[in-house]
């Protein structure tokens, strides 16, 4: 007795779009930078037509130069002591003076302190 195997399916292929063709120019380094320095001094033949001339007033070119001061944040970071572990019995205090035995010694601890401060500096180039 034989039994009749199923014959196996033969999948067609899916037919699938074709990827999108995007037109990207690539840029050649040279040109890039080509291209960068006319930007750079188009931009800078721009500035100088706002520079003010001598014969304008002392307001108006304080003016031109205090417009001409960007914000720049600073960061540093700095360690502030955040408590003194005595070797006596280990206690964390403020200060070493806390301490029954401060002759014994002890480590201090410290804490890393972000300060952010804003200035206004003049950006010539």
């Amino acid at each position: 007795m034989q039994v009749a195997r199923p014959e196996p399916k033969v999948e067609e292929p899916v037919q699938t779009r074709p990827k999108i063709q995007l037109n990207v120019k690539k840029v050649d380094l040279d040109e890039a930078k080509q291209s960068y320095k006319e930007k750079l001094e188009e931009m800078k033949l721009l500035m100088e037509k706002l520079r003010p001339e001598g014969d304008m007033t002392p307001q108006m070119q304080r003016n031109y130069y205090s417009a001409r001061k960007l914000p720049v944040l600073r960061k540093s970071v700095t360690k502030a002591p955040v408590c003194w572990i005595c070797n006596l019995c280990g206690c964390h205090h403020s200060h070493p003076s806390e301490c029954a035995q401060p002759e014994l010694g002890g480590t201090w601890v410290y804490e890393d302190v972000v300060t952010v401060t804003k200035t206004f500096e003049y950006q010539d180039d």
